[in-house]
């Protein structure tokens, strides 16, 4: 019985090694979703429920680089005193935007922390997402 035991408690730790081996030792602590400007591009062009959150700061968001359609700005340093203006939208999925996605992790650290849990982070932020529209355009 006990051999039986020690035989189960070495699989399952054979079987957590394999999980961290094959998605990094960080991913159970992964605070959200990662998408590149492509792919949030196809979810706007399919107008799926999402809420764009912009976390740069104002003279950012109205400097060069844009912004979304749709997006909300909530600058990072404010965003913990404005939780309440995305408490209606718990349940949908959040996509956060910043310059190139730095601040956007930070944010959903800080989200995660108060219970936010459908979070994704635009990989790259407003400068890979100018550069596809550059692309595009050419």
């Amino acid at each position: 019985m006990a051999r039986s035991r020690l035989t189960r408690v070495a699989l399952l730790g054979t079987g957590i090694l394999v999980v961290l081996a094959v998605a990094g030792p960080w991913a159970m602590f992964r605070e959200a979703r990662h998408y590149s400007v492509e792919e949030v591009s196809a979810k706007l062009e399919a107008d799926e429920d999402l809420v764009l959150v912009d976390v740069r700061t104002e003279p950012e968001y109205a400097g060069a680089l844009g912004t979304l359609p749709g997006v909300k700005l909530i600058p990072l340093d404010e965003l913990e005193e404005r939780l309440d203006e995305l408490e209606p939208h718990r349940g949908r999925e959040i996509v956060l935007v910043c310059r190139t996605q730095n601040r956007s992790r930070a944010a959903a650290a800080l989200l995660r922390r108060h219970g936010f849990r459908n979070l994704a982070v635009m990989d790259g932020g407003m400068k890979a997402w100018r550069a596809m529209e550059e692309q595009e355009q050419e």
